[in-house]
């Protein structure tokens, strides 16, 4: 137990970084910032934190140009000012674990209850492929047949007043 714990910790240290790369707001438009100074190591997906005068906005690199890198923020992006600085961060690297159970993670991988959250031992990617299909026989226009016959409530909706059930197709509305 301790010996995993030790582990998690020594993987968590190993991801910090002690410099990252810095650019400034060249532009600003709805929801989106033009950065200068980044652009030759940042990549789409990268993280960014646009420091303004008075708080830090997130955000992600959507699109690279050969002088500028585009950031669409998470938020608002009122208060962003030319020059402000543009601090560039990896994208979040999650390593889930049995102690994650219950807690409540936000996009970076931060836990919402602001407790500390060890990762573990073996990372995932985010951006996979979804697995192949077991029984890959559609049926017609796409349904499969087992959802068809296992899900009448999708064939008849049920009716509150806007729409009729099966027993009700020869009533008229009112």
């Amino acid at each position: 137990m301790a010996e995993k714990i030790l582990a998690q910790i020594t993987s968590a240290i190993a991801d910090l970084k002690a410099t990252h790369p810095v650019g400034r707001v060249t532009a600003v438009a709805a929801g989106t910032v033009q950065v200068s100074g980044v652009s030759a190591v940042a990549r789409v997906g990268d993280r960014a934190e646009i420091h303004t005068a008075s708080r830090a906005i997130s955000g992600e690199v959507v699109r690279l140009e050969p002088d500028v890198a585009h950031i669409l923020t998470d938020g608002l992006a009122d208060g962003i000012c030319i020059n402000d600085r543009v601090v560039l961060k990896a994208p979040p690297k999650f390593a889930p674990d049995i102690s994650w159970i219950g807690r409540v993670i936000d996009p970076d991988g931060v836990p919402i209850d602001g407790k500390t959250l060890l990762p573990g031992l073996t990372q995932r990617n985010l951006r996979m492929l979804p697995p192949p299909r077991i029984n890959g026989a559609r049926w017609g226009n796409g349904w499969k047949r087992e959802s068809l016959f296992s899900t009448p409530c999708c064939l008849w909706p049920k009716g509150n007043g806007s729409a009729y059930s099966p027993d009700q197709v020869s009533e008229s509305p009112r």
